[in-house]
């Protein structure tokens, strides 16, 4: 293999809690990628010369299932290191298809079946069990920051405030109006807004807990930039 790092592709094809796998043969020939056969991948492959990630994504779905693909984003991206080569490989989410699913290069991938995000097959592709590890991962964190705010925040109205607030809050902090060390006066500036809608002094105090949090977090990474540029 040339010592070039290229561009891997994986794609995660989600159904409601659903995604797509293909069975990798187990005398499957070596086409330059990541060289584990008979296991379970998602599909994808190589970005080509001049095409998007997007377009590459499109392609090698199409080539590989028959499906058609829309509502990409990318999720994320990871070394994939084997001893000849070296790829760094984008993770995209595709939230809708369309077309019927076909194994089209039967000499690669047998198979493609739709496993749920809680029954997946135990010999999956590394490169797409990083992938796959990492959205969960993920979507456990969402579902545990949900699970907090939820019983707190009995409005809509509630929630909106919230984020507004919230944003307002580290508007100010990045242009320096506050800082971290005048927290207290600044929820003190919000604190009539706050007190006529939430009702309880636990919803005032997640809010005032989870801006120091967070301009906690931004002023030390400001701190730690400066010491850079020093």
């Amino acid at each position: 293999m040339n010592n070039v790092v290229r561009v891997g592709i994986g794609v995660m094809i989600i159904d409601n809690d659903k995604i797509l796998l293909g069975h990798r043969l187990a005398k499957r020939s070596d086409t330059g990628g990541i060289q584990e056969p008979d296991c379970w991948s998602l599909p994808g492959g190589k970005q080509e010369m001049f095409e998007t990630m997007f377009e590459g994504a499109k392609r090698e779905i199409k080539e590989e299932t028959n499906l058609d693909i829309d509502e990409l984003e990318l999720f994320g991206a990871a070394d994939d290191i084997a001893k000849d080569r070296h790829f760094v490989t984008l993770h995209i989410i595709a939230k809708s298809f369309n077309g019927k699913l076909i194994a089209m290069e039967p000499e690669k991938e047998d198979k493609w079946e739709w496993f749920s995000l809680n029954e997946l097959p135990e010999n999956i592709y590394s490169p797409s069990k990083k992938f796959i590890d990492n959205y969960l991962k993920k979507r456990k964190c969402n579902e545990k920051s949900k699970t907090k705010l939820t019983p707190i925040f009995q409005t809509k109205e509630q929630e909106e405030l919230f984020a507004r607030c919230s944003k307002e809050l580290m508007h100010k902090t990045m242009t320096g109006e506050i800082s971290y060390l005048s927290i207290d006066e600044s929820m003190n500036n919000v604190k009539s807004i706050v007190s006529s809608v939430f009702q309880t002094k636990e919803q005032e105090e997640l809010f005032a807990r989870i801006a120091q949090e967070t301009m906690f977090r931004y002023t030390n990474e400001e701190n730690a930039k400066k010491k850079i540029l020093k």
